[in-house]
């Protein structure tokens, strides 16, 4: 498999692709009953080479474990309406996703990888394509998850929807946070990263 020949390349690094984070990923995934939402995501992840980037790990490095332990975290809020949990496991399943890139890049060289500004323009354009996919299958979650990620509703806005949308991420950015302290380690900034790669994106 490439993942697996890629990753005998880097016997210098303390990193590995294996099959359990390919099952971790595949886990998180599936977890999501609703097929808009298990869509959204299967499109997001596709991209071979972004894949390469979150699925290496090592005894300090594991991309793939934090977004799911911050996926879970974001599922099990109490301020959460049923109606959300899905729609919230996913948006905080991918929310940091840049910041892995960027992470993963600075920690990690090797020709077989693209670096972390390539990855992050390359996310822009599959999440774009898989909001506004997920929008048409399913507006009401579409707008949960974009929303969630802070790509929705302006902060100046002052309305309900405006307040909906700040609810949504701050349980993604505790959510993130949960997961860096249950694992001994610095949360992830809270930063607008997928803001600044999808909404007013030049490069095409």
């Amino acid at each position: 498999m490439a993942e697996s020949a890629m990753a005998a390349t880097l016997t210098r690094h303390p990193f590995t692709i294996d099959a359990h984070g390919r099952a971790q990923l595949n886990r998180a995934i599936a977890r999501v009953r609703t097929s808009s939402l298990r869509q959204f995501l299967l499109e997001l992840l596709a991209d071979i080479e972004l894949r390469k980037r979150l699925l290496l790990r090592s005894a300090d490095h594991d991309p793939v474990a934090l977004m799911t332990a911050a996926a879970n975290y974001a599922s099990a809020n109490p301020q959460i309406t049923p109606r959300e949990k899905e729609a919230l496991h996913t948006a905080a399943l991918v929310a940091r996703v840049p910041d892995l890139l960027w992470e993963s890049a600075c920690l990690l060289e090797s020709p077989n990888l693209l670096d972390g500004p390539q990855l992050v323009i390359r996310l822009g354009t599959a999440l774009r394509s898989a909001l506004n996919q997920l929008e048409t299958r399913d507006p009401p979650n579409g707008w949960l998850v974009r929303n969630a990620v802070g790509l929705g509703v302006y902060e100046d806005q002052n309305d309900h929807k405006a307040w909906h949308a700040a609810r949504l991420q701050a349980v993604v950015a505790l959510a993130w946070s949960q997961a860096g302290a249950a694992r001994c380690t610095d949360a992830l900034p809270r930063r607008a990263a997928l803001r600044i790669v999808a909404r007013d994106q030049r490069v095409h």
